[in-house]
């Protein structure tokens, strides 16, 4: 019975890729950086995976700047590690 609560399931893996939330990662699918507001004013929230350089980037802090005045959900993702950019908070 537990199965059949289940979200997606009976459906095909046609239906179940057309309703999966769509994700966009800058690094990836961003192309023009001028269109980088649009991006984030069409996201439903922005996850930012904050290193130490990431106040130090002019892009991120655009992003997060339209983030904010756009009113969207903020998640935000600590890298500690610091072998992998991340730092203290």
């Amino acid at each position: 019975r537990l199965l059949a609560l289940m979200p997606g399931r009976g459906r095909t893996a046609e239906a179940r890729q057309r309703s999966a939330p769509k994700i966009f990662r800058d690094v990836d699918d961003l192309q023009d950086t001028d269109a980088l507001e649009g991006y984030v004013a069409s996201s439903a929230c922005v996850l930012i995976f904050l290193t130490r350089g990431y106040f130090l980037s002019p892009a991120c802090l655009r992003e997060a700047r339209a983030a904010v005045q756009a009113n969207k959900p903020l998640i935000i993702v600590h890298e500690a590690d610091t072998t992998k950019g991340g730092g203290p908070l």
